[in-house]
């Protein structure tokens, strides 16, 4: 059976302003299951935690990683500390600090990575800064 499409709009402009890749889209309509009706979706990027596939995501009020239709992590925005996108000459490495550790999402798109980054608040490093704003 073939994902849905996202139908929320804050999901669709963060999918539309995704590099174009393969494998995310069932993560991507899954992931309008496990948001609540006002939380509004900034950015997304496909990567690798822990061995799966999954997607990122950031909302006004989390990041999240979601795979095979789970949640596998979410942190509150309030327990977010810095995040960073390392861009490498194919891949990023993002790294989501939190109050009690953090986690590494590995193999994401490098300009995706860095939007990520930036929507939670972090920063990047070589290069790819995006000047991202919430989609309001």
């Amino acid at each position: 059976m073939l994902a849905r499409m996202a139908e929320r709009r804050d999901v669709a402009v963060a999918k539309a302003l995704m590099s174009p890749s393969i494998g995310f889209w069932r993560d991507i309509a899954d992931l309008e299951n496990h948001l609540t009706p006002d939380e509004e979706v900034w950015r997304m990027a496909g990567g690798e935690y822990a061995g799966e596939s999954g997607l990122v995501a950031v909302s006004d009020k989390r990041v999240l990683f979601l795979a095979f239709g789970q949640i596998r992590w979410s942190v509150d925005t309030a327990e977010i500390g810095p995040a960073r996108c390392d861009c490498g000459d194919l891949f990023a490495t993002l790294t989501i600090t939190t109050k009690h550790g953090g986690f590494t999402v590995r193999r994401v798109d490098r300009r995706d990575g860095a939007a990520v980054a930036e929507a939670a608040g972090g920063r990047c490093t070589r290069g790819y800064r995006m000047g991202v704003t919430p989609t309001g």
